[in-house]
């Protein structure tokens, strides 16, 4: 198949490079814009069947004007003492400069202050050891996460820090910008940074290994003109491709960040296809061919195992279209359709450039006698070995990768136990990792809205940051009578009264306060006030719903947790709060029978998150790691090293998954939470497919050599002619998804560290010592049955030179 492929490329190689230039173009024009198609945000990809996604959209129907999208929140803090009266009128001052003007375009759909009748007060905080604080709140059309919100936060930041510098500005008087559409626009903002930085570095890092490795301007051109090529072009057709699905109401969507996996991914594996083509091509040139057969060869020779290496990662981050979130869903197919494009490029647009350049591509250091001193002896050894004489004794590729396969073939056994017990701690650690879903955890602490929610926090409860919003539905009754008003009453006391076993097993009642009908401020009202204030429109408008077919049907409770809403431990509080409200309308007795609850909020968003994850992690891993082997099987025919394979990168991930908490844990000291919670499952998927990769190159090159030359010393000439460039391509890979640390998103950091780390351990441990450790003692066991079956003579002639000299030594005849 690719003896005729790569015929068809080396000869009509023009038409190849014009092919992929008419494409490119073409695509130009056709292709909407990435940014215009891209979307973010975790949540609004659940599966709709989970309670924070009906609860979301039962708040957006039968509470349609307090659904806005996102917020802003603006402090006014005193730290030392109560409030004064111009801290007061700078509040007032801060809502009436972002207020909405008639004729004007604005985001502000409604603004709330202090002064606000009856709700106003909930947002002064009481005196407290660091003072008295009050808030403004800005409530915004816009999605919190949308693009469009960027340029008012901006303005917003920039007006308050204009305020701060005014002469006339309160001394001692502290403002802070935070909410939910200032996290959202600080998460873009380092969203951007990290791809640019990402970029740039992946770059730089790819250009340097190059020059490192080949020293030759041609041979540096050659795999950045195929990445190019391949990353605008797969850039585009996603694009395309994610408009024609929203045309057609397919669910498939692309999102922001996914641009940094495609740039390291790409630019990782692109880079190593092309150094496996170029470094068989030279070996063909050495061998006496002229470039075109030569190249030709090459191409035959690698393209089955380049693609066999493609489709492991292009199989397990497709596979990931299975998963019941979103992103996950859209995400792992979105980069497999770049790696396609890329190994597309690396089978027609790199050998055309090759075959475009001929031997000057290897200028200045050239090949054959202009390459190195020895390459004549070097030349008529590989000569030699491919016209049947096994001599190769590898003098011309250093002294490391000889010793190694000695040390190996001599004693794999030792090597192979000590190699998994020394990596054994760290791979127990990665067995139970805990992550974290803090959102604000993963922005800088620097960024204006984590200084701004660390203000909000020293003056409210941190549950005040995202409370859990219960919605009662009683279909067909109605909640809107006085009759109804103790009724409600009674639930607003059994959910401020919920007992919850905590993590260390003692009871305590975790809600501060519930909002509810009967009680807006989240504490008791008594006399004429109380009647007022509940029987306030404001009160009614915010608790029960008024609108269309639910109108008197619909409740809403706020409820104000002593904890982090991003924590574990209100997860797991939230889980207990949602089985108990279940028990406690379960009885057919109970007035609260016939009513549905759902939930809102930050906590039961994320634990539906959690539960999501941690779900989409087994079945991904499952499948991803089927499909490699599925692969693997198809490719190599032997189903026992099929599955060693699968064992060792399978243990690498782990491994490199508890380095990572080790090492992490250790930098962030008592804030470290866990690791972020999207990296264990990326981590496997890449780790899995691209390790996998250069377990291909070996074994296949293993069995190459062990036809020619026994299964020893087939062994031993395989490691030392691969050990080196998988080596490179290792580096490679590890450097670009190490770029990504140098991004400002935590989880990024995070991701890319043990990326990089999974890479290098691959590349140095598991397919350097675990696996040809393996196949020594699978040659060993080969050499030894031949020997008990037949006279040591016969049986030698079937071997090598190399293999006869061990045969002998080990029988002493």
């Amino acid at each position: 198949m690719f003896a005729k492929f790569a015929r068809f490329n080396t000869k009509y190689w023009a038409w190849v490079l014009a092919t992929w230039v008419v494409v490119a173009v073409a695509l130009k024009f056709v292709a909407p814009r990435w940014d215009e198609v891209t979307h973010d945000g975790d949540f609004a990809y659940l599966p709709t069947r989970l309670t924070s996604v009906r609860g979301e959209e039962l708040l957006r129907e039968s509470f349609p004007e307090l659904a806005t999208k996102s917020s802003i929140v603006l402090v006014v803090a005193r730290p030392e003492g109560r409030l004064r009266d111009e801290d007061k009128d700078m509040a007032v001052h801060l809502a009436e400069m972002f207020a909405p003007k008639e004729g004007e375009k604005s985001p502000v759909a409604s603004v709330m202050s202090h002064e606000e009748d009856v709700l106003g007060k909930k947002l002064i905080s009481p005196i407290g050891l660091h003072g008295q604080a009050v808030l403004v709140l800005l409530q915004l059309n816009n999605e919190f996460m949308a693009v469009d919100n960027m340029k008012f936060i901006q303005g917003v930041y920039k007006q308050v820090d204009e305020l701060k510098k005014d002469p006339d500005f309160p001394a001692g008087l502290q403002l802070g910008v935070t909410g939910s559409a200032p996290i959202g626009s600080d998460m873009l903002w380092s969203m951007k940074e990290s791809i640019d930085n990402t970029e740039l570095t992946t770059i730089i890092l790819v250009i340097a290994i190059l020059l490192i490795v080949y020293r030759s301007p041609g041979l540096v051109l050659v795999p950045l003109l195929s990445i190019a090529a391949s990353f605008i072009v797969s850039i585009d057709v996603i694009a395309l491709v994610a408009q024609s699905c929203e045309l057609h109401g397919v669910d498939f969507q692309i999102f922001k960040t996914t641009q940094i996996f495609i740039v390291v991914i790409l630019f990782g594996a692109a880079t190593d296809y092309c150094l496996f083509l170029i470094a068989r091509y030279r070996e063909e040139l050495e061998r006496g061919l002229e470039p075109k057969a030569a190249l030709e060869e090459a191409l035959s020779q690698t393209g089955h195992a380049l693609t066999a290496s493609a489709m492991t990662t292009i199989l397990g981050l497709g596979a990931m279209v299975f998963a019941d979130f979103g992103k996950y869903r859209s995400g792992g197919p979105t980069i497999a359709m770049s790696l396609v494009v890329a190994l597309l490029a690396c089978l027609t647009v790199a050998p055309a450039l090759l075959r475009a350049f001929g031997r000057s591509v290897f200028w200045p250091l050239g090949i054959g006698d202009k390459a190195t001193g020895q390459s004549a002896s070097r030349i008529a050894a590989t000569h030699a070995r491919l016209a049947g004489d096994p001599a190769f004794d590898g003098k011309n590729v250093g002294r490391f990768w000889p010793w190694l396969a000695r040390k190996i073939i001599a004693r794999p056994g030792s090597i192979l136990v000590g190699s998994f017990l020394f990596l054994a701690i760290p791979a127990w650690y990665g067995l139970g990792v805990p992550i974290t879903y803090d959102m604000l955890a993963e922005l800088n602490s620097k960024r204006t809205s984590v200084q701004g929610m660390k203000l909000l926090e020293q003056y409210f409860p941190i549950g005040e940051t995202g409370p859990i919003t219960v919605l009662v539905w009683d279909k067909g009754g109605n909640f809107d009578t006085q009759e109804q008003r103790g009724r409600i009453a009674s639930l607003t006391q059994t959910l401020k009264d919920f007992r919850y076993v905590d993590s260390r097993g003692e009871a305590c009642n975790p809600i501060l306060k519930v909002r509810s009908l009967t009680s807006p401020l989240g504490e008791p009202l008594h006399g004429a006030r109380g009647v007022m204030i509940t029987n306030h429109p404001r009160s009614k408008a915010m608790f029960l719903s008024s609108h269309d077919r639910y109108a008197g049907e619909v409740l809403r409770f706020d409820l104000i947790c002593q904890y982090d809403p991003f924590s574990h431990e209100s997860m797991r509080m939230f889980t207990q709060l949602e089985h108990w409200l279940h028990d406690f309308k379960e009885p057919a007795k109970s007035e609260w029978h016939d009513v549905s609850f759902d939930f809102v909020g930050i906590t039961p968003g994320i634990r539906d998150l959690d539960a999501v994850n941690m779900s989409d992690t087994r079945l991904v891993g499952v499948l991803v790691s089927l499909s490699v082997l599925g692969v693997l099987i198809f490719l190599l025919r032997r189903p026992l090293i099929s599955l060693y394979l699968i064992f060792t990168v399978l243990f690498g991930y782990f491994v490199s998954l508890g380095l990572t908490h080790i090492i992490f844990s250790w930098l962030y000291g008592a804030s470290y939470q866990g690791l972020d919670w999207k990296l264990p499952i990326f981590l496997f998927v890449i780790l899995v497919a691209v390790g996998e990769d250069y377990n291909i190159y070996l074994v296949t090159r293993v069995f190459e050599e062990q036809r020619r030359r026994g299964p020893l010393e087939g062994l031993r000439v395989a490691l030392i002619r691969t050990g080196g460039i998988i080596t490179s391509c290792g580096v490679i890979m590890a450097g670009t998804f190490g770029s990504m640390a140098t991004g400002t998103l935590r989880g990024m950091i995070e991701l890319g560290f043990a990326m990089a780390l999974g890479v290098l351990l691959d590349t140095f441990i598991i397919r350097t010592i675990l696996v040809p450790a393996f196949l020594a003692l699978l040659a060993h066991r080969q050499v030894d049955a031949v020997v008990e079956s037949s006279p040591i003579e016969a049986a030698a002639s079937h071997y090598d030179n190399r293999t006869r000299e061990l045969i002998h030594a080990a029988t002493g005849k």
